[in-house]
């Protein structure tokens, strides 16, 4: 508002920064399934699964603080005898998620996982510890090009940039954490999975109101 009191023009923009940086963490997701008659014989039998997973990327070099269990299901089985749905068994799904925060062991934690007898690997993804420093950066320069946005309409509207009226910060697409494809069990001859972690790109966007005061 200006000295006299006269609400002055103003102008609203949107700005979106990013900030890059090279991802340090990794999470997977191992699964033990079984199939058997009865639930007790198929939890018996993904629990014996599971139970090798688990020492495998222990051995690896996991510790116990990050593995945890990410889910459990017990589903019936059925079947059409011609007439009817017939239950034919049950299927125990264990999964099993691990974070590896050596990247160097990222393709040695996955193998020894599959050749201990994982069923699968529903899912790896590359991620940063601390998020919080690249967020910053990404947020200064989502500000930074919305008063640069601001700036060239004020300049253009033959006036000039004046006092911030308002800012918030707004929500704008993330890329990453980097899947990578689903992955099956595998031999244990067979060649190591490489591993490429990538980039993990934190983007930021916001919306800003100034005011344009008029051109000296």
């Amino acid at each position: 508002m200006s000295a006299t009191g006269e609400r002055r023009p103003t102008v609203t923009v949107s700005g979106t920064g990013s900030a890059g940086r090279p991802a340090d963490l990794a999470q997977a997701t191992f699964t033990a399934e079984a199939i058997r008659e009865s639930a007790a014989d198929a939890r018996s039998a993904a629990a014996t699964v599971a139970a090798g997973v688990i020492a495998a990327l222990r051995g690896s070099g996991v510790a116990d603080a990050d593995l945890h269990t990410a889910g459990l299901d017990v589903t019936p089985n059925w079947e059409h005898d011609g007439t009817r749905m017939v239950r034919n068994g049950f299927t125990v799904t264990n999964r099993i998620a691990v974070t590896v925060r050596d990247l160097e062991s990222v393709g040695q934690v996955l193998d020894a996982g599959l050749e201990a007898g994982a069923t699968g690997l529903d899912e790896v993804t590359f991620l940063l510890a601390d998020e919080a420093s690249a967020a910053d950066e990404a947020r200064r320069a989502a500000v930074a090009d919305a008063q640069a946005r601001a700036a060239t309409i004020a300049d253009a509207s033959g006036g000039r940039l004046g006092a911030l009226v308002s800012i918030a910060e707004g929500v704008a697409p993330v890329p990453g954490p980097f899947p990578a494809p689903r992955m099956m069990a595998m031999a244990a001859d067979s060649v190591p999975t490489p591993v490429l972690p990538g980039r993990i790109e934190v983007t930021v966007s916001v919306s800003a109101e100034w005011e344009i005061d008029p051109a000296v």
